[in-house]
């Protein structure tokens, strides 16, 4: 579904340590080039296409700055 966002180039989703849950969710995010967002706003866009489901990201990171090799 990230991929699915104009401004998101590469995405990943990985585990994260949670205290409470033992593991959440978290989205690793690549922008476009020339694009900016912040993280609120990768935020409320999933949650705007995923409140059938409730399945969506609790936590990102962007990475705007980020260059392939």
């Amino acid at each position: 579904m990230l991929l699915k966002n104009p401004v998101v180039k590469e995405a990943a989703v990985i585990g994260g340590d949670d205290e409470r849950l033992g593991q959440k969710i978290v989205a690793l995010v690549v922008l476009k080039e020339q694009c900016q967002a912040e993280v609120k706003d990768i935020y409320k866009w999933c949650v705007a296409r995923s409140l059938k489901t409730g399945r969506f990201q609790r936590k990102y990171t962007l990475f705007p700055g980020y260059r392939e090799m």
